[in-house]
């Protein structure tokens, strides 16, 4: 993968795997349905594969990885927390 994107891109994508990945782990502790656990376990996946071949920047990669960035992001807005002055909280919760 260096070698097709360079430094600043493999930096670049780090740092969006990273932060697509702590946001979806956090979200799969929090929610505690299997629903949750699969961005998180896919954005592993990913990472793993990249480390021996360029599966993320072709064929269906490039996709997997932002929908899992974003349904991360979607479901843990830090924005709409700070904007209420209170911390994050899980949007579906089952009562009972």
């Amino acid at each position: 993968m260096y070698f097709q994107i360079g430094v600043i891109g493999a930096l670049a994508f780090i740092a969006l795997v990273g932060v697509a990945l702590v946001r979806a782990w956090l979200l799969a502790s929090t929610r505690r349905s299997v629903v949750y656990v699969w961005p998180a376990l896919m954005l592993v996946v990913i990472a793993v594969t990249s480390f021996a071949e360029s599966f993320v920047l072709v064929e269906g990669g490039w996709m997997l990885l932002v929908v899992c960035a974003v349904k991360a992001a979607r479901d843990m807005s830090w924005r709409d927390a700070l904007a209420a002055g209170r911390p994050p909280a899980p949007t579906h919760e089952v009562l009972g």
